[in-house]
C-alpha cells in the first residue's frame, strides 16, 4: 500500500512540476499560438 501511495504522489508531483514549468517558461507562448 504504502509503495503505491508514493507512486500517486509521484504521479501527482510530476504532472504539477510540468504544469508550473509550461505556465512559467511556454505560457506566453502556447497562448500566442493558439490565437494564431
Amino acid at each position: 500500500m504504502r509503495g503505491g501511495k508514493m507512486r500517486v504522489r509521484r504521479v501527482i508531483i510530476l504532472m504539477v512540476m510540468m504544469i508550473v514549468m509550461g505556465c512559467n517558461s511556454g505560457g506566453k507562448g502556447s497562448r500566442e499560438s493558439i490565437f494564431e
